[in-house]
């Protein structure tokens, strides 16, 4: 029943946007049986110190028919990749490699993401960059930035910290498609690194919602195929 419960979070959490995630996080379990085709027990017998490893298989229609009703879109983002460079703003100054939290630990943690981030290596042509934008970093050219990388996915982040709050702008260009957003996140009362990581953990979440806004499949259309038979 563990397994049921975990698989079908790993599931929806891969599939839905943060706000319709919320929605279904709390499906009975018995709804959650009736959505699942199949499972395996991996390791049968329980040793000390050894988790029961599942694999838990979902119905593909039964799930599709499951958002039809909700009322939900969903995207199948499967090893996406992003390159993303985060900018560390504080007491008016730019820290761009050296003193950098987020630059330094972008990819310390979630190796399980759906999103494969990829940080520009250091080089001088960025430092100028940054330094000449210094005025209007929120406007920077993040094609122009990224311009030695091949990616549909790039984001460009400020992060402006001040006492306990953090606010981020987020200058992102998804499947071809310029987006901004903004957004404050506070500390909570957590220590330093906490709350950096938090700030991470925050707009890792963030971006992915963005990727999947640009890559939603909506089950409330039908799909037409047309085939000639000689």
């Amino acid at each position: 029943n563990l397994a049921f419960k975990k698989g079908f979070e790993e599931l929806i959490n891969r599939l839905l946007l943060e706000e319709d995630y919320k929605k279904v996080s709390n499906t009975n379990l018995d709804q959650i049986k009736k959505l699942v085709s199949y499972y395996q027990i991996k390791n049968k017998k329980k040793e000390e110190n050894t988790s029961i490893k599942f694999n838990i298989f979902f119905d593909k229609d039964k799930i599709h028919n499951f958002f039809y009703k909700e009322n939900i879109l969903y995207s199948d983002v499967i090893n996406m990749n992003m390159i993303v460079f985060p900018l560390l703003i504080s007491e008016n100054q730019y820290f761009i490699y050296t003193k950098n939290y987020f630059y330094k630990n972008w990819n310390q943690e979630n190796s399980k993401d759906l999103i494969q981030y990829t940080l520009p290596t250091e080089n001088i042509e960025s430092i100028e960059q940054i330094k000449l934008n210094s005025e209007n970093i929120y406007k920077i050219d993040i094609e122009d930035f990224f311009k030695e990388y091949e990616s549909e996915n790039m984001a460009f982040v400020s992060i402006n910290i001040k006492e306990n709050i953090a606010k981020v702008f987020l200058n992102t260009k998804i499947a071809g498609k310029k987006i901004n957003k903004n957004l404050v996140i506070s500390s909570s009362g957590s220590n330093k690194i906490q709350f950096n990581n938090k700030i991470i953990l925050e707009i890792k979440k963030e971006l992915r919602d963005l990727i999947k806004s640009e890559n939603l499949i909506d089950v409330r259309k039908p799909s037409f195929l047309n085939a000639e038979i000689k």
